[in-house]
């Protein structure tokens, strides 16, 4: 990286930073299943921890934004995940996903951002043929990280149906039919500079 300034427009310049320091992860992952008759469980747990993190930095110079990169973070992430499925006849199974994620980061920078995503799928299989239906709660996730962002996503739900035979598969679907003005917020806050 170097030091070279970049104008995005008349408001915003973009500038690299030469004198970051290496980022170090670490990261620890356990995974657990359970089968029993017509449940099966699987549970998942990680932790990440990465040292000298790279974030974007803002700051003003002569009027103009300035985004630049700086090191020095302490990044955190925490995830774990919940995925059960009940087989309710020989050729119906529902499905449950669920997820928790918390992500911290301290040191030159702050952020934090905690998402939890769960979702729901029917599934019938008739020989050849499958339909799925699914749908999630809404949730609010960390955007880009590097950039310090949080994405508020509506509900989502959708159907598709496949048919296979032998190497071949053909597969139709529709995500959020009937939803009109589905609306996904991202918004962005430093103290110098955001927007919704």
């Amino acid at each position: 990286m170097n030091r070279v300034s970049q104008v995005v427009d008349f408001l915003q310049i973009q500038r690299g930073n030469p004198d970051m320091k290496k980022t170090s992860a670490y990261a620890a992952n356990v995974a657990y299943s359970f089968a029993k008759k017509r449940f099966k469980v699987q549970l998942f747990a990680s932790y990440m921890f990465a040292d000298n993190m790279t974030t974007n930095s803002y700051y003003v110079e002569n009027d103009r934004l300035i985004n630049s990169f700086n090191d020095g973070n302490h990044y955190h992430s925490f995830e774990s995940h919940l995925g059960a499925t009940w087989s309710i006849t020989q050729n119906l199974n529902l499905k449950l996903d669920s997820y928790l994620i918390k992500q911290l980061l301290n040191g030159n920078t702050a952020f934090n951002s905690t998402t939890f995503v769960s979702a729901l799928g029917l599934c019938y299989i008739w020989n050849d043929f499958a339909i799925n239906l699914y749908g999630t709660i809404p949730y609010e996730s960390a955007g880009d990280f590097y950039a310090l962002s949080h994405i508020k996503t509506p509900v989502e739900y959708g159907f598709n149906a496949s048919w296979t035979k032998g190497n071949l598969m053909i597969e139709v679907g529709v995500d959020n039919p009937f939803l009109y003005q589905r609306k996904v917020v991202k918004s962005f806050v430093t103290n110098v500079y955001q927007f919704n």
